[in-house]
C-alpha cells in the first residue's frame, strides 16, 4: 500500500477496511471524513461533538450508479466538530 492520503474506513465487524481486509457484499462500512459543507444542525468550529451522534442533513449521496448506497450521515461523538461518519451499504452484485 502506498503512503499518502487514505480513507479511514471500518468494516461492520469493527476491523479496519483495507486492501488486505475488504468488506463483503451486503455489509455496511463506516467512513470518516470532513468537509461536508453546510449541514443541519450547524457544526460549530473548535468544539468536541457531544453524545449521542446526530443525523446530518443534507446527507452524503454516494449512489452514483455504483454498488454502494449511503444509508446514514452522522456526527462523531468525541471527535472535533466537522468530522462526520457515513455508513455505506455495499450492495450485493
Amino acid at each position: 500500500m502506498a503512503l499518502g492520503e487514505a480513507a479511514v474506513a471500518v468494516n461492520a465487524d469493527g476491523t479496519l477496511n483495507d486492501c488486505a481486509n475488504p468488506a463483503t457484499a451486503g455489509s455496511v462500512v463506516t467512513v470518516f471524513l470532513d468537509g461536508l459543507g453546510a449541514v443541519n444542525p450547524v457544526q460549530l468550529t473548535g468544539i468536541i461533538t457531544p453524545t449521542p451522534a446526530v443525523a446530518l442533513t443534507p446527507a452524503v449521496d454516494a449512489n452514483t450508479g455504483s454498488s454502494t448506497m449511503a444509508i446514514a450521515t452522522m456526527t462523531v461523538p468525541g471527535a472535533i466538530s466537522g468530522v462526520g461518519q457515513v455508513k455505506l451499504e455495499l450492495l450485493k452484485a
